[in-house]
């Protein structure tokens, strides 16, 4: 029997009642629940578990991982500003040569074109739209690179800022980590000696057991201290310390903060080397020099014009020997060979204890097999000993935590290399830029194949004789260190 159309509204409406009713009811549970209390941070002192915590996050992966972005974010950085650098430097020196070449064939020391006179003529107003044209598109090309130079020199000087916070960090991390662990200690302590109060109170106790319980009442009563907090919280000493390490930091001048710093030091070396091509660089400017046209830019200019007029007196008066040493230390060579393999570098590291540069296989090969030890750093309470060895150009000890890569030294490198090719293609070209023409040379009369076959040995003879000239070299210098080590070991004994 189906139901009727009453029935059927009557149960939808019932259904709707009860389902407000529900909603009503979880309404008022909401409405009557109280909110929740203000946050506060933890005020009570660090215990175990909170010193474990502390020691597991200055461990952890995490700002592992974060110090080696900040370090390769370093690297691209000081890359980049040496590359943008080099190719203004590059532009500049192909049109110093396009100049000269053309100054050569306006000279005649190049044939004649044929057309006479008229011909030289629009040639030479051609030349010199040209030059126009390209000495503008240098200008432009400076601009842009001296824009693009001084942003990525103030990237470079925030991602410092960046690394310093990060030490600053875990060195607060660990002063409170060290901290805890001494309240430990000094809890430990107290609880001992408590117990052994409570200990002599219960037998004291026991002793008094006969006495009236009138006459003792609660003298002996004695209720436990609550737990008092001295000193600031953890979590408000953390934010303090941070903040001064933060104001520390930014309270210095830029050359203090700066001008130390391994990372700006490789950042404005690689962009003062990349504006001056060839071997012959003159030497980096001082280190106080460099943020003076942003401390004090009147300082700047005043010096700049002291310095101008000195060497304007200096080139008034006649030359003196004096004058010649100055003039010789004002340029510096940095030889691009490993002083061990005697071969141009590849991978080049350089000693953070003296100024010398050696390929890494070979010095980290030298260091492996060397007898002497000294004190390394400390891990996890211990100081384990490392091998050492000495400078093979000086008397230094170095390990192989005293290595650092050159970045700077591998790019000039790739320069000579590069530079060399340039020079090798621009003799393949004549005055006018065009390729030259090889007259072939057709084989000599009394020349046999059994001359190009000796010649041939003699080519292999002379790069078997550079090879083992290498290697004697590499043995000397490896017996030379473990002759210093076995002498150093006889004077300790």
């Amino acid at each position: 029997m189906s139901a009727t159309p009453d029935t059927r509204r009557h149960r939808h409406a019932s259904r709707n009642d009860r389902t407000s009713a529900s909603t009503n009811r979880h309404a008022h549970s909401r409405a009557s629940t109280p909110p929740l209390p203000a946050y506060e941070p933890p005020i009570a002192p660090l215990n175990a578990a909170g010193h474990n915590a502390i020691i597991a996050l200055l461990n952890a992966p995490s700002l592992r991982q974060l110090k080696t972005h900040i370090q390769r974010a370093e690297e691209k950085l000081t890359d980049s500003a040496g590359e943008v650098n080099e190719r203004l430097t590059d532009a500049r020196v192909r049109y110093q040569k396009e100049r000269a070449r053309k100054r050569k064939r306006a000279n005649g020391e190049t044939p004649a074109a044929e057309g006479g006179g008229a011909k030289e003529e629009e040639d030479e107003e051609e030349d010199n739209y040209d030059d126009g044209e390209e000495i503008n598109r240098l200008a432009r090309l400076e601009e842009q690179v001296q824009s693009v130079t001084e942003e990525l020199e103030a990237r470079m000087r925030q991602t410092i800022d960046a690394e310093v916070k990060l030490e600053g960090l875990k060195g607060v991390l660990a002063d409170m980590a060290k901290e805890a662990e001494e309240a430990t200690v000094a809890g430990a302590g107290a609880g001992a000696a408590g117990l052994r109060g409570r200990r002599t109170r219960r037998r004291r106790g026991d002793d008094e057991e006969d006495q009236d319980p009138e006459e003792v009442g609660d003298e002996d009563y004695e209720a436990t201290p609550e737990p008092q907090m001295t000193g600031i919280p953890p979590s408000r000493r953390l934010g303090q310390k941070l903040d001064e390490e933060s104001a520390r930091w930014t309270g210095q001048s830029l050359t203090q903060r700066y001008s130390t710093n391994n990372a700006y030091i490789g950042f404005y070396r690689i962009v003062h080397e990349a504006k001056h091509p060839g071997d012959d660089i003159p030497p980096l400017p001082h280190a106080s020099t460099w943020f003076a046209h942003k401390e004090d830019p009147h300082a700047t200019s005043t010096a700049t014009t002291d310095q101008t007029s000195a060497r304007r007196t200096r080139q008034r008066r006649s030359p003196s020997p004096a004058d010649s040493d100055e003039i010789a230390i004002e340029r510096e060579r940095i030889s691009l060979k490993c002083p061990l393999t005697l071969l141009p570098f590849r991978d080049p590291v350089t000693s953070t204890k003296c100024p010398h540069s050696f390929e890494r296989e070979a010095i980290t090969d030298m260091i492996a097999h060397s007898s002497t030890t000294v004190p390394g750093p400390p891990s996890r309470g211990r100081r384990n000993r490392i091998r050492s060895v000495k400078c093979p150009v000086c008397s230094v000890v170095l390990t192989a935590e005293d290595l650092r890569s050159d970045p700077v030294l591998l790019r000039r490198v790739r320069r000579a290399e590069a530079a060399s090719q340039r020079e090798a293609e621009d003799d393949e070209l004549d005055a006018d830029g065009n390729p030259r023409r090889r007259r072939r040379q057709g084989r000599k009369s009394g020349i046999t194949v059994a001359s190009d076959d000796d010649s041939e040995e003699g080519g292999i003879r002379h790069q078997e004789t550079a090879d083992a000239a290498v290697r004697i070299k590499q043995e000397r210098a490896l017996s030379q260190a473990r002759s210093a080590v076995s002498d150093d070991m006889d004077a300790d004994e």
